[in-house]
């Protein structure tokens, strides 16, 4: 059972959106039919609705690596079992335009930390989506003709050592993009045995200095809440 969440056996679907964004959760939720809120213990708020006939929990997981390290762990205590995780990232490539959908093919990350208290071992796991869900998600996205970069995308621990020169650092070792959380939910479901991907809206070009606009961004996420919903419903039991 979840050491912090208050959600209860059964209010948790096995299939998950993760989100880090409260505007996220709100669009997702209004996606569901029915939606019934099922925790807001230590502000995780969580719904559990409908999709297309299918039970769905969307949830906010905050920000960082220990975060949703610990949303992942609660949600698997529940019977999660598929989890896509709807974020944000900053494009690093100075060919990759803002408000870009981006796949992660596998997540970097820094050594030690959170992963080193899992195994105690000073050791590297492959932090890599769930082939099956991530071709899926590719797939939607290509059935509705919408153009994604896909690559390996750097798991940072700090936002404010973000800048050009890192941007450049991490370019020129071919990664698209940077964010703050996506290793961690690859490396728990890994351990756990879950199923997980991620799909990102690019808020801006950390390489060039561009950003999208408000709008651009709210219409994109609109996009990625029914893409990963229609994902979701796809995956078998």
């Amino acid at each position: 059972m979840p050491l912090l969440m208050e959600a209860k056996s059964g209010d948790i679907a096995e299939r998950v959106i993760v989100v880090g964004n409260l505007n996220r959760l709100e669009l997702v939720k209004s996606m569901l039919s029915d939606a019934k809120l099922v925790n807001q213990a230590f502000g995780f708020t969580a719904y559990t609705g409908n999709y297309k006939n299918t039970k769905i929990t969307v949830i906010f997981h905050g920000i960082g690596i220990p975060s949703l390290a610990l949303v992942t762990e609660e949600l698997y205590s529940l019977g999660a079992k598929y989890l896509v995780r709807f974020g944000s990232c900053s494009a690093i490539k100075p060919d990759i335009p803002p408000a870009s959908y981006i796949i992660p093919t596998g997540y970097s990350y820094n050594v030690g930390g959170f992963l080193y208290q899992y195994t105690g071992e000073m050791v590297n796991i492959a932090a890599v989506p769930d082939f099956n869900l991530v071709r899926a998600i590719a797939e939607n996205l290509e059935k509705n003709n919408l153009k994604y970069f896909a690559g390996p995308v750097f798991t940072s621990d700090s936002i404010y050592t973000h800048n050009q020169a890192f941007a450049k650092k991490w370019a020129d070792r071919n990664h698209i993009a940077v964010e703050l959380e996506g290793a961690a939910l690859l490396l728990v479901a890994t351990l756990k045995g879950m199923h997980a991907a991620s799909l990102h809206v690019a808020y801006g070009n950390l390489y060039t200095g561009e950003s999208a606009d408000y709008n651009t961004i709210v219409e994109r996420e609109k996009t990625v809440g029914k893409i990963l919903l229609d994902t979701l419903v796809e995956m078998p039991i």
